[in-house]
């Protein structure tokens, strides 16, 4: 055989080879090396602030993922927010006025494609989705969207925000929040 015959069967090997591998592969989200941002906005001049969210996660897949696009359709969370801006003062009031929900927060995937997914959600009773668009890349499932928080019935949520912020927000608290998941993979 030809040096070229060798090497095109030698790459057909292993593409068949990754093919197989990646078919018979398992992809898990690893929730303790993964970040949750959501970047809210206050002033006229729609300054940015980016919290971290923590509080009790809770992530569960109903079974085995070969894909991104498997892993989020097979995912649900519940989740108990609090805020970490690395200011103790300013978490405080958002966790006692804003994030004060009822009840954890669920959520789930739907109607994922090659690029972006549904991220519908449940909070305090109300029921609604984020549009996520969202790429892999080095091990790492990055996930961007916005929330319209009054979709969400979380009106009443922002006016109390507003209130104990007045000075700070110049009055002006933006209903809308840039969210960006962070999410690491790996093998099951």
């Amino acid at each position: 055989m030809n040096l070229t015959v060798k090497t095109l069967l030698f790459s057909t090997l292993l593409s068949t080879s990754s093919l197989l591998h990646a078919a018979s592969s398992c992809l898990k989200g690893d929730m303790e090396k993964s970040s949750f941002y959501a970047t809210a906005y206050k002033t006229a001049k729609k300054a940015g602030v980016k919290l971290k969210i923590v509080g009790d996660l809770k992530a569960s897949t109903k079974e085995k993922s070969k894909t991104p696009k498997d892993l989020l359709l097979n995912t649900t969370v519940k989740v108990s927010p609090k805020s970490d801006s690395g200011n103790p003062g300013r978490d405080a009031k958002i966790d006692k006025n804003f994030l004060n929900f009822k009840a954890p927060i669920e959520g789930s995937f739907k109607n994922v494609t090659d690029n972006s997914a549904e991220f519908h959600l449940t909070i305090d009773g109300t029921k609604s989705f984020i549009l996520m668009s969202y790429e892999v890349k080095d091990n790492t499932l990055l996930l961007k969207g916005e929330m319209n928080l009054l979709a969400f019935g979380l009106h009443q949520n922002l006016m109390s925000l507003n209130k104990v912020c007045l000075a700070l927000h110049e009055g002006v608290t933006w209903p809308v929040a840039d969210l960006e998941f962070i999410i690491a993979l790996s093998d099951c």
